[in-house]
This record gives structure tokens, C-alpha cells and sequence, in this order.
């Protein structure tokens, strides 16, 4: 999930152990959103932010050693720091938990394995949750008892599991409708029973929408893949290499002529549906095929 839902799930969540364990609560809250600080992986640039955002920080043993650390040094101070503690890893665990259901991948158990895990079953911006999120949040914030809060909040935790159970259950019935050649079923953001895949066939890649009310297959559009014509070029490209090794379906999908130049585009189509140019790499090459100019957008 993005940053902004991970922080509001964190907190509608925490918000009922405010009176009684504050420390607690801000600790779960704070953990909610404490593995995303490695986005701050940016400041060594765009590659170093894709190679590392979702990587140590949201890795399972490094959390639990991490949390058990604080908890025997929290013992020092008191009962409520260690409580704070625990929270803060449970909210980090609850945050990796998340983003492995999502799009983009987490090294869940790095530094045994460096390999990026998802599965596909939500889309890390989900309107359903989203909405929910909010909602459970006017209510808490609103007039009420805190015996109504707990049941609130209760009821927003109940909903969310149920949510991604059926999450579940949609990926695996739009799994069965995929063709054979599909390399990549992604969710919709927005319509909890819409997939959209990509298969690739004789050089091309076509991308396809699966609604599985009808239970029906539709073709959105083919590109056709120009890797092989710029291979010698894009080995040494290390944003294009770093790229393909996050998504299977990372291709030059265009080369346009300008005058005595080329420019070729590289795109994600996992995620060409959703009008998004997050990954997309642009290079213009001299008739030497020299690289003269680089645009990437992360």
C-alpha cells in the first residue's frame, strides 16, 4: 500500500488503546509506517530506490530481531516501553504483510533470500480500502463512546479480512481464465473483480482485461517488442537492467525516428492499464546509436 493508507490503517487500528496504552498505540502506528523510511533511498537516485525500497526494511527476521532487541532493552525503562515495543513491531509486520499482497514485491526474507515476493491479490492504491479506511476513521474521530470505538474498529479489521479473503478467491478463479501464454495478472485499483494481465506471443505482448462477473476476456491492446533491435544498447543501460529484474514484462514498446536521432521507449506492461509512466525509461540515440539523452520517471 502507499504510504498515506498504510498510516491511516495504522492508526484507525491503534486508536482504541490511546487512553489506556498510548505508548503502545503510538508505537503500532509509528511501525505502520516505519519500514517505508527506506524510501528515502532516493537521495542516492532513482535505481538506488528501486533496488532497495521493499527490501531490509520490510524484511520478517530482521523485524522480529529487531523487535525482540527492543523489547529486552525496553525492559531497562519499563512494562509500557516494551509494550511500545512489541507494537512498534507489529506495526511493521502488518505493514510487510500488506505490501506482500500488493504489486511491487518485498524481499520478505532477506538476508536469507534477496527475492522480491507478491501476490498480486490487491493493488498497492485500492479504492475499497481506501474508502473503508476513511470511513472507519470519521467514525472514530466522531461523538461517540469508546465502547462504540472498539466495536468500530473491531468491525473495520473484520472487514478488511474479509475484503482480502475475497481478494484471494478473485485472483485465483481470474488465474483460471488467464491463456496459457499470460505472463502477468495485476488487480484494479479500482473494481475488486476486474484483473488486467498481458501475454506474450511472436513478438508481441498483448494486454487484456478479465471481469469476472462475465467471466470474460477482453483484448485492450497489442505492442510490439523491440528488445532484440536495441539488445547491444540496453545491456548497458543499468536503469533498463534494473527494471526487468522487478517486472516481467519490461519491453521497448516504441522507437520513433526524429531527424538524425531515435528515441525508444521502455515500458512496465503489468501496469500499462492504469495510465501510469511509473518505470518508463526514454532514450534518444544519435545515428551511431550513442545514447545522447535519459529520462526516467520513478
Amino acid at each position: 500500500m502507499d504510504i498515506v493508507t498504510h498510516a491511516a490503517m495504522g492508526a484507525v487500528i491503534a486508536y482504541p488503546m490511546m487512553p489506556t496504552h498510548p505508548l503502545a498505540a503510538a508505537g503500532f502506528m509509528v511501525g505502520s509506517v516505519l519500514p517505508d523510511l527506506d524510501a528515502l533511498s532516493r537521495l542516492f537516485g532513482k535505481r538506488a530506490f528501486l533496488q532497495w525500497h521493499q527490501t531490509f526494511t520490510h524484511a520478517i527476521p530482521l523485524i522480529v530481531v529487531g523487535t525482540l532487541v527492543g523489547y529486552f532493552t525496553a525492559g531497562l525503562c519499563s512494562s509500557e516501553w516494551q509494550e511500545a515495543a512489541l507494537a512498534l513491531g507489529t506495526g511493521m509486520l502488518f505493514h510487510t504483510l500488506l505490501d506482500y499482497t500488493n504489486t511491487f514485491g518485498v524481499t520478505l526474507f532477506f538476508p536469507f533470500s534477496k527475492r522480491r515476493i507478491c501476490r498480486n491479490w490487491v493493488f498497492f492504491i485500492d479504492a475499497f480500502v481506501i474508502l473503508l479506511t476513511f470511513c472507519a476513521a470519521v467514525l472514530i474521530w466522531s461523538p461517540i463512546s469508546y465502547w462504540a470505538i472498539d466495536n468500530v474498529v473491531l468491525c473495520y479489521i473484520l472487514a478488511l479480512l474479509i475484503y482480502w479473503a475475497l481478494k484471494i478467491i478473485l485472483k485465483r478463479e481470474a488465474f483460471k481464465l488467464r491463456d496459457v501464454e499470460t505472463i502477468s495478472l495485476v488487480p484494479s485499483a479500482l473494481v475488486p473483480w476486474i484483473f488486467f494481465g498481458c501475454r506474450q506471443s511472436k513478438g508481441n505482448i498483448q494486454t487484456f482485461s478479465i471481469n469476472l462477473i462475465t467471466r470474460r476476456q477482453i483484448p485492450l491492446k497489442c505492442y510490439q517488442i523491440l528488445d532484440e533491435q536495441y539488445s547491444s544498447i540496453l545491456d548497458s543501460v543499468p536503469e533498463y537492467r534494473t527494471m526487468c529484474t522487478l517486472t516481467p514484462a519490461y519491453h521497448v514498446v516504441a522507437a520513433v525516428s526524429e531527424g538524425d536521432q531515435t528515441r525508444i521507449t521502455c515500458r512496465d506492461l503489468r501496469i500499462s492499464n492504469f495510465n501510469t509512466c511509473f518505470g518508463q525509461l526514454d532514450l534518444v540515440l544519435d545515428d551511431t546509436g550513442q545514447i545522447q539523452k535519459k529520462n526516467f520517471l520513478v
